[in-house]
């Protein structure tokens, strides 16, 4: 007893200690979680949305004031914005530090050491380098020298490292965007802010090959005296020589004007022929440097541009893998239907139904969830619009989760219209129904309304057990508004319910042969019988011509076979008469052939008698 006592004492002591670590333990993760911000979570999501807006602001301004604008350090709007959108970045940088990020394995990770060693050893180099204001540091320093205006121009252009970080959000927001829609419109938007950048660049680039290239030409031989492509033979300053490249070649005064937004144009007008393989020929190089930049940006194009529109066109035509299934049944049935030229009305029927079955249960049409671990196709099975519909419902309520996804992964959803009959009595029962809404009115054999049920009860279940009753006892059809059902086959509740959950298999028995004591056996039997009556009518006339002709068959072997005995006795008489003549003549035969040697041996005697006599 005393030893009962202290082995209870332990325990109530061990259940103590256990529920202060569970507490604790639930402290320390509340504290974890606490300054942790979600990476999937709305505040995240809307501070991406400012990421990317600051990021295309950066993509697209870089490249026009490295190139279009002369680089100074007064602190003007344009440059107090760029010192807003770094101070933004930076920012960034010390959120990123609180924010969660998923594993390999799809778990979240929240704890602080991980997601600083995940940052430190991945993007947080690239980010300081494009987010640090490194251009107010270079102005600090003797911003008037040129030497220092060209290294500003370098700092900036580095600012474009932030481009791998949109292609970062690009590529969280695929995997965490669930709709298919959304997610094709995000691939388009990528597809074409890639195309639009690529463009951009292209175009700033060719007008930096300008600056970059300082080429002159002898007066004579410019613009006015007919040689397009000249050599750059001539240096800066002399009197005799003019400056020469693409722009003086297509508009002198454009180039002369300070109207950087047509010059920038221009460029880009240049880019999107040249990258599009169009090439009107107006705007052409002229030197060797610009030469060797057309033919790398036809190269890009024929690249670049050929697989975004490729991608592009090919997203546009795409669909989720339910859609392109359904889209699929609905060809083989469409040309099944023209085939064999059902009605309108029965077509309209079968289309309708493969749409509200893919629509319910999109597990039905395809097996995607084969490749996954049993617990996610369960925790799927669980989100599926036909787990909504049946968890309204007691009989599936109180189902355990696994036993519930199992079952209901074996139903095929069905959807009738008004006045239609799920099955007629009398029939073979195969299948038995749930109904998920509507009503059914259960009619006897005689069409007269015995019960109703509605949604959340069993229907057909009678017929699931032969070995009881094989026939439905009963009609089923629909009342004035259409009825959802799923159908459960009696080979899956053979062999998939009863093996694995024989307490549902059992209860489901149970309830079928209550239903039995309540049938009207009389009245099925009378039913049975008229039904096999006609059922069996054809085969009962043709068992009658069948046995008609077996006996005239009969009768005509029976004559045939006294006929052949006729045949028979006259023929061994024949025979027999023959045999005796034959006989007679052999013995006629033979008696004269004996007289002819008993005559010619009495004429031997006769000469020797003579013989001796003389």
């Amino acid at each position: 007893g005393g030893l009962g006592a202290l082995d209870m004492t332990m325990v109530a002591n061990l259940k103590i200690h256990a529920n202060h670590a569970r507490k604790s333990m639930l402290s320390k993760k509340r504290e974890t979680h606490r300054n942790i911000i979600a990476s999937d979570g709305k505040p995240r999501v809307i501070w991406d949305l400012f990421n990317v807006l600051f990021l295309a602001w950066t993509c697209f301004e870089i490249p026009i004031s490295v190139v279009f604008v002369e680089s100074e350090c007064s602190m003007s709007w344009h440059s107090i914005l760029n010192l807003c959108i770094d101070i933004f970045f930076c920012v960034d940088i010390c959120v990123t530090f609180f924010t969660s990020y998923f594993d390999d394995l799809g778990a979240e990770v929240t704890d602080h050491r991980m997601i600083a060693r995940k940052y430190l050893t991945s993007w947080f180099a690239p980010d300081v380098l494009s987010s640090f204001p490194l251009d107010v540091v270079v102005c600090s320093f003797h911003p008037s020298q040129a030497g220092f205006l060209r290294l500003l121009k370098i700092v900036r252009f580095l600012k474009l490292a932030r481009l791998f970080k949109i292609l970062r959000m690009f590529k969280k927001w695929e995997v965490l965007i669930s709709n298919s829609s959304v997610s094709t419109v995000l691939r388009l938007s990528k597809f074409i802010a890639v195309m639009v950048f690529v463009t951009h660049m292209c175009g700033c680039m060719w007008y930096a090959v300008i600056l970059t290239n300082d080429c002159w030409i002898p007066e004579h031989r410019g613009v006015g005296g007919g040689l397009d492509n000249a050599e750059c033979s001539c240096v800066r300053g002399d009197p005799n020589c003019v400056e020469w490249n693409w722009m003086i070649r297509y508009d002198q005064d454009l180039w002369e004007s300070d109207d950087q937004i047509s010059k920038y144009l221009t460029a880009i007008y240049f880019a999107i022929v040249t990258l599009s393989t169009v090439g009107y020929g107006d705007i052409t190089p002229v030197n060797d440097m610009e030469r060797v930049y057309a033919v790398c940006l036809a190269l890009a194009g024929a690249l670049v541009f050929a697989f975004c529109i490729g991608s592009i066109s090919s997203l546009a035509q795409q669909s989720n893998v339910t859609e392109q299934v359904l889209e699929e049944e609905m060809h083989g049935l469409t040309d099944f239907l023209r085939y064999n030229g059902l009605p309108r009305r029965l077509s309209h029927k079968l289309r309708y139904q493969l749409f509200y079955s893919t629509k319910k249960a999109p597990h039905v049409t395809h097996t995607v969830l084969d490749s996954f671990p049993r617990m996610l196709r369960l925790e799927v099975l669980e989100q599926l619009p036909l787990m909504g519909d049946v968890m309204h419902f007691q009989f599936w309520k109180e189902m355990d989760a696994d036993c519930r996804a199992r079952i209901l992964s074996l139903c095929r959803p069905c959807a009738l219209e008004k006045d239609e009959y799920v099955f007629h009595s009398l029939d073979v029962g195969t299948e038995m129904y749930f109904i998920l809404k509507g009503e059914i009115d259960i009619v006897d054999v005689h069409g007269q309304i015995q019960d109703k049920k509605k949604g959340g009860e069993m229907l057909g279940e009678v017929g699931m057990f032969p070995e009881s009753f094989p026939f439905r006892t009963h009609s089923a059809r629909t009342k004035n508004s259409g009825c959802e059902l799923l159908e459960l086959s009696r080979e899956d509740l053979l062999l998939h319910v009863k093996p694995y959950f024989p307490d549902i298999y059992q209860s489901i028995r149970d309830f079928a042969q209550e239903q039995l004591m309540h049938i009207d056996l009389a009245s099925l039997r009378e039913a049975m019988g008229e039904r096999s009556k006609e059922r069996c009518k054809m085969l009962a006339q043709n068992s009658s011509l069948l046995r008609d002709l077996k006996a005239e068959v009969k009768r005509r072997g029976r004559g045939a076979m006294q006929g052949v005995a006729k045949v028979t006795a006259f023929g061994a008489k024949t025979h027999n008469t023959m045999v005796s003549n034959a006989n007679a003549k052999a013995a006629e035969a033979a008696a004269a052939s004996s007289n002819s040697v008993a005559s010619s041996k009495a004429g031997e005697g006769g000469a020797n008698s003579v013989g001796k006599s003389l």
